[in-house]
């Protein structure tokens, strides 16, 4: 059955990320933005994007942009 239309609260989170940079011990920061789409009426997420950008302050690179959404729902019987 396919997933249909909802409505949804889309919730934005933005911010910076931190991660390894190497086994030395160094870190390397990015920022991100998150959007989610929660659907009170079936009660979950039913859409969400993810971006990562590069530590870059002059040229940052989108580096990691994913997408999921929900393709199909069986109301509970």
């Amino acid at each position: 059955m396919p997933a249909g239309t909802f409505r949804a609260l889309r919730i934005e989170c933005t911010g910076r990320r931190s991660a390894p940079l190497s086994s030395k011990g160094g870190l390397l920061a990015g920022r991100f933005k998150m959007n989610v789409w929660f659907a009170p009426e079936v009660k979950r997420l039913v859409r969400m994007e993810h971006k990562v950008w590069s530590a870059d302050s002059f040229a940052p690179t989108l580096i990691n942009d994913n997408l999921l959404e929900l393709t199909s729902y069986r109301p509970p019987s």
